[in-house]
């Protein structure tokens, strides 16, 4: 069975709980990107490049020029945003 659009669910944009410095290659630049803790996000939460996903077994990066959002079935999908490369 297909997933249910990421889209599927009113988007609310999350605000950073820190920032960090990273390099991010399609920029080929060091940029400022908010930190998130993922067992603070919920169903519908949205954030837009870069950024920075913690979990305890992992971390998603999310570049410029994307946004994550959390499913409702509570995954991380990642969209490129439109007029992005």
């Amino acid at each position: 069975s297909a997933l249910p659009a990421a889209g599927a669910q009113k988007a609310r944009p999350v605000a950073a709980e820190a920032w960090v410095e990273l390099y991010d290659a399609g920029c080929e630049s060091a940029v400022r990107a908010g930190r998130f803790l993922r067992e603070q996000l919920a169903p519908g939460d949205r954030i837009s490049g870069p950024g920075v996903i913690l979990e305890a077994q992992t971390t998603t990066v999310v570049p410029v020029g994307f946004v994550a959002t959390v499913s409702e079935l509570g995954y991380l999908v990642l969209d490129r945003q439109e007029g992005q490369p």
